[in-house]
């Protein structure tokens, strides 16, 4: 009902609410018929809004106070791994002013309910609660509660008909479009009446709230400050602990590929390549700047997910701080699952029990069936008996498909050895590899990525948050590096070497290229530790063997022992199959049917010559072995049977001459000054066939840039391809002549790199996402065996990761093999 005003006071009351609003030409005010209803209305807020009012202003500067205090005490004792949470927060806060956003007086707004439910789940993402003041907030919370309700019990305000009248007064003095007439505007128009002559009555009520919201406005900043506080603390430890890895080889070039380096094959995409090394060396700048400010950019990067959760979409801010690959999600609710379980009392230990198999009975069956049931692969409701039926059975064969055994529906050693492993230990365990998680650099909404599990043996490869692609590896062994290394990194105190040189490493990095045909360009660790002792191993038989033609001993028949030389001249210069000059034929003869041999077909040609006496030692006197079992050659006597005596003035047996002796033009390879054979760098007049007979060849012999590849064919290490992203390891993607390894249930044998079970499908699909696979003939290219590098437009992240626990598709926890042993528990006792 619209309510008159009172003409006598009509002019009065216009006349002192009025703000010097002007009247557009020709627009209409507010009319009383619509201002009354609307005042009736707002008459009924004044109360609240007088209580927030109240409150409001206390609240706002005791906050501001409160933070700037703590910021201040913060900014005093900074610690170097732990971030000064309050001037964080208070940074975010002075920049809206210090309003509240999480509590109002009533208690948690929306987007503090957002913030506290995330906070109370910190244990269901194995992060240690004890670190958190959560207790403190809810304590907060229920003061804030028990103060509200003292509050309200205050005597209600009732507006009074000269406070409606001035209301209505103002509002039709309003043009109709400065004032809408919603709720929204209810508090502006008890603000205006309270400033006016009218609002007298409001003033005193609103002092008299004033001196009962003290307590309230100090709860409200306790509450708001701990919550934020606390959700930088788990945007920390979800997210912001350390800078990820920029993904850019931190070399400025490949030198495999590098088009200009002397003697190296040349590499068609030349421009790519120098693209590459601007690329590189502007990524190993960004990293430089990155590690040097890197507190300061984690600090940075928590303040804005702060900002984010005070004025943006909370929820979409909160669920920004949890990784978002599927894995972590499945992973965190199986670890709430062992949670419960292991709280519950976890499972009890089954006797190690031998030829259990379906169709038995042993008493041991029930207790392996309870067991099984708790944790979820025997069926709940299935009898707990003595009988080995067919639901055990399946349980059991699901427990070995989960836990990388082979899949027999029978306990074996494995099956044995994994049961009896605590639920504290699995919970553990999942833990765990929720922060390995956490600390990967993988970016799931990059539109493509390929993910590599060393424990789980398989690569994948994901685009637009899709798995695409899942297929088999072979991953490093866990070889330990030879005695003598491992003895000599101790004594240097090299905290560089490696003890298990042969982990396929952690690592993210950028596939740039596919190699179709490729060589095998054998790193210089494997040619030390594998290639060069074969190599030598075999030069020392061929000089055993060279000795004792020269000694004129014959060890087989002539035409076995004709065969034999000539394999033995291969091992030593690597020429089978080409033809000797008549000199070297004269010599080889000697060596073939020996000295005494040659002295009687002198002597039956008429030869003045006197034939060369015989040899009185034996052959094996020749040589012997040091300390650590090396081969040691007698290089005096070696010169006396070669002709050579001492060296000569001039000979390459001394330092600084040219000129060879017979001793390094027969034994190349032995080190007169010790001795040994030493292969490390080779001659290129004279290269051991070991190489040539095993399918390697050694390029650019006697360079300094000197290096083995494997030549291309069916018995290439790499196959037909390989999968190239350049990083310090010298590790990649490549097939693998040897399927065999694929079926295994753990496949760990390979150097480091990663051998693949479906190469071509996985090129073929990178060239196809990258629009290469039209511009090239991979059949063609295979058939005819060349070597052709195909590098990407847009180079695809790969990321290396280990984690020994996995949801499948089902997502049940498979726990993986330790193979590297980095899954360190504390032992209990």
């Amino acid at each position: 009902m619209i309510r008159p005003l009172d003409k006598r006071n009509f002019a009065a009351l216009a006349a002192t609410l009025a703000v010097g609003t002007l009247v557009a030409c020709g627009e209409p005010n507010i009319s009383q018929e619509k201002a009354s209803p609307y005042v009736d209305q707002w008459s009924k807020s004044v109360e609240g809004t007088l209580r927030e009012m109240a409150v409001a202003p206390a609240g706002k500067k005791n906050f501001q106070e409160r933070l700037q205090k703590a910021a201040a005490q913060a900014e005093s004792k900074l610690q170097r791994d732990e971030p000064p949470y309050d001037v964080l927060v208070n940074r975010v806060y002075q920049g809206i002013d210090y309003q509240f956003a999480l509590v109002e007086r009533t208690g948690l707004t929306d987007r503090g309910q957002a913030v506290w439910k995330t906070l109370e789940a910190v244990e269901d993402h194995a992060l240690d609660a004890d670190d958190y003041t959560l207790a403190e907030i809810g304590s907060g919370l229920e003061s804030l509660e028990k103060a509200n309700a003292r509050f309200e019990k205050l005597e209600t305000f009732e507006t009074s008909d000269a406070e409606k009248d001035a209301a209505i007064a103002w509002l039709t003095q309003q043009p109709v479009s400065t004032f809408e007439l919603t709720d929204d505007n209810h508090a502006k128009l008890t603000q205006t009446v309270l400033d006016s002559d009218s609002g007298q009555r409001m003033k005193e009520r609103l002092a008299n709230y004033e001196t009962v919201s003290t307590e309230i406005a100090a709860l409200e900043a306790k509450v708001e400050h701990l919550l934020m506080q606390n959700l930088a603390r788990y945007a920390r430890q979800m997210k912001h602990f350390r800078i990820h890895e920029i993904f850019v080889h931190p070399k400025n070039f490949d030198r495999w590929t590098n088009p200009n380096i002397e003697g190296r094959r040349p590499d068609k995409a030349e421009a790519t390549w120098h693209a590459r090394v601007a690329w590189r060396t502007a990524a190993k700048m960004t990293r430089d700047i990155a590690e040097k400010k890197e507190a300061e950019i984690l600090h940075k990067l928590i303040e804005q997910d702060l900002e984010k959760a005070l004025t943006g979409d909370v929820n979409t801010a909160l669920a920004s701080l949890k990784p978002a690959q599927p894995q972590y999600a499945g992973l965190q609710k199986e670890y709430v699952r062992y949670k419960e379980i292991a709280e519950a009392g976890g499972w009890e230990k089954v006797p190690v029990t031998r030829g259990l198999r379906p169709g038995r009975e042993h008493e041991v069956v029930a207790k392996l069936k309870k067991r099984l049931q708790v944790e979820g692969f025997y069926p709940a409701d299935a009898a707990i008996d003595n009988k080995y039926d067919d639901k055990l059975e399946k349980a059991v064969e699901a427990y070995q498909e989960t836990h990388q055994m082979q899949v027999t529906g029978k306990p074996h050693h494995m099956f044995w050895a994994s049961v009896n492993i605590p639920a504290k230990r699995r919970m553990e365990q999942i833990a765990l590899n929720m922060q390995r998680w956490r600390e990967s650099d993988i970016r799931h909404d990059d539109p493509m990525y390929v993910y590599v599990n060393i424990p789980d043996f398989h690569a994948e490869v994901w685009k637009e948050q899709e798995r695409k692609l899942r297929f088999r590896i072979v991953v490093g062994n866990n070889d330990l590096a030879p005695k003598e290394k491992r003895e000599a990194a101790r004594k240097n105190k090299d905290e560089s070497f490696k003890k298990h040189p042969n982990r396929t490493p952690t690592l993210s990095a950028y596939i740039d290229r596919v190699i179709y045909n490729p060589y095998w360009n054998v790193t210089e660790r494997i040619r030390d530790e594998e290639i060069l002792p074969e190599v030598r191993a075999s030069v020392e038989a061929g000089y055993k063997a060279k000795i004792k033609r020269l000694l004129g001993v014959p060890t087989k028949k002539p035409s076995e022992q004709a065969g034999e030389e000539k394999s033995e001249e291969a091992t030593l210069t690597g020429t089978v199959g080409t033809t000797p000059s008549a000199e070297a034929q004269q010599e080889q003869a000697t060596e073939m049917v020996g000295a005494d041999a040659i002295a009687k077909l002198r002597e039956q040609s008429g030869a003045v010559e006197a034939a060369p006496a015989k040899p009185t030692r034996s052959a094996e006197s020749f040589w012997s072995k040091n300390g650590d079992g090396r081969l040691v050659f007698d290089v005096a006597a070696l010169r006396q049977l070669v002709g050579g005596g001492a060296p000569d003035a001039g000979s390459a047996d001394t330092a600084g001459e040219a000129a060879p002796s017979s001793l390094a033009a027969k034994f190349p390879y032995i080190d007169p000054a010790t001795g040994q054979v030493n292969v490390n760098s080779t001659n290129p007049d004279a290269i051991p066939g070991w190489y040539e007979a095993n399918n390697y060849e050694v390029m650019f012999p006697g360079k300094k840039w000197e290096y083995v590849r494997m030549k291309q064919g069916d018995d290439n290490a790499l196959g037909k391809v390989k999968v190239i992203f350049p990083n310090l390891h010298d590790v990649y993607l490549h097939d693998t002549p040897h399927k065999a390894l694929f079926s295994r249930d753990i496949r760990a044998f390979s150097h480091g790199c990663m051998r693949m079970h479906e190469p071509l499908t996985f090129a073929e699909y990178l060239l196809e996402q990258d629009g290469k696979l039209d511009e090239y003939n991979v059949r063609r290219i295979l058939s005819e065996g060349t070597y052709e590098p195909i590098f990407l437009d847009k180079q695809i992240p790969v990321h290396i990761d280990y984690v020994t626990v996995r949801v499948d598709d089902q997502g049940r926890a498979n726990f993986l093999a330790d193979i590297y042993d980095y899954d360190k528990f504390k032992e209990e006792g």
